[in-house]
C-alpha cells in the first residue's frame, strides 16, 4: 500500500514541476540532452534483381582454305615462280617437274611449264603442258590462253576461238584474253560478237583508247560486211 502511495506522489510531483517548468517537456520526449532521440529506420533490402543472361550466338568459324596441293609442292611452286620472275628459266623447269614427280596431277606446275616452252618456241612440249593442266584441273585460265595461241599458229581459229572463251570465262576482267578473242572474231568474221567482246576489254580499260577504236572498226565492218553463219 505505501508503494502505491509513493507512487502517486511522485506522479503529482512531476506534474507540478513541468506545469512549472514547461522545458521539462522536451527532455520527458526526447532525450536527456532536449534533442530529439533518433529513430532507427531499418530498411529493407530488396533483393538483388537477377541477371538475365543473354544467349550470345556463337559465330561460325571461318572455313580454312584448303591448300590445292601438299605443303611440299606449294613451296616448289612458289619458288618455281620466284625463280622465274628472276629470269632463271631452266632452273624454274626443273623445280616444275620435281613437283610433278611428287604429285602428277599438279596443273599448275604444268600449265606454268607451258609457259616456259612457248617463250623458248617449243611448242609441241608446250601443248603437251597446258592440256595436261586443263586436264587436270579446267579452271587454269592461262592454260587455256596458251593453248589458244598454239590453236592459231596452226591455223586453227575456230579452236583457238573456243579456247579463249574458256579462259574468258574464268576470267572475265582479263583486258588482253578479251582482246585476242575478239581479234580472233574479226579473223572469223564473226563481228557482231566481235564488237561486243571489244566493247568488254573496252569496259575493263576505260582509259585504254585503242579497244574503243577496235570496237569502232569491228562496227563499221559490220556495216558493211555480211555477218559470217559460222559457228
Amino acid at each position: 500500500m505505501a508503494e502505491v502511495i509513493m507512487v502517486i506522489c511522485l506522479a503529482g510531483i512531476l506534474f507540478i514541476l513541468i506545469r512549472k517548468f514547461p522545458e521539462l517537456t522536451s527532455v520527458v520526449k526526447n532525450g536527456s540532452d532536449g534533442f530529439p532521440v533518433e529513430k532507427k529506420v531499418i530498411k529493407k533490402e530488396k533483393p538483388a534483381e537477377k541477371t538475365r543472361e543473354i544467349d550470345t550466338p556463337e559465330l561460325p568459324e571461318t572455313p580454312k582454305i584448303k591448300p590445292k596441293y601438299s605443303e611440299k609442292v606449294e613451296k616448289i611452286l612458289a619458288d618455281a615462280r620466284e625463280t622465274l620472275s628472276a629470269k632463271k628459266g631452266q632452273l624454274a623447269e626443273e623445280k616444275l617437274i620435281e613437283a610433278i614427280k611428287i604429285d602428277l596431277r599438279c596443273a599448275d606446275a604444268y600449265s606454268i611449264l607451258g609457259d616456259i616452252y612457248f617463250s623458248r618456241k617449243r611448242y609441241s612440249e608446250s601443248k603437251e603442258s597446258y592440256q595436261a593442266a586443263i586436264r587436270y584441273d579446267d579452271d587454269q585460265g592461262a592454260a587455256h590462253y596458251g593453248l589458244a595461241l598454239i590453236l592459231e599458229s596452226e591455223n586453227r581459229l575456230n579452236d583457238a576461238a573456243s579456247e579463249v572463251l574458256l579462259a574468258t570465262k574464268i576470267d572475265p576482267k582479263n583486258d588482253i584474253w578479251l582482246k585476242k578473242l575478239a581479234d580472233l572474231y574479226m579473223d572469223l568474221r564473226m563481228y557482231a560478237k566481235a564488237v561486243n567482246v571489244y566493247k568488254k576489254a573496252a569496259a575493263c580499260r576505260p582509259d585504254y583508247q585503242l579497244y574503243k577504236d577496235l570496237a569502232s572498226r569491228a562496227e563499221l565492218k559490220l556495216r558493211t560486211h555480211k555477218p559470217n553463219t559460222r559457228s
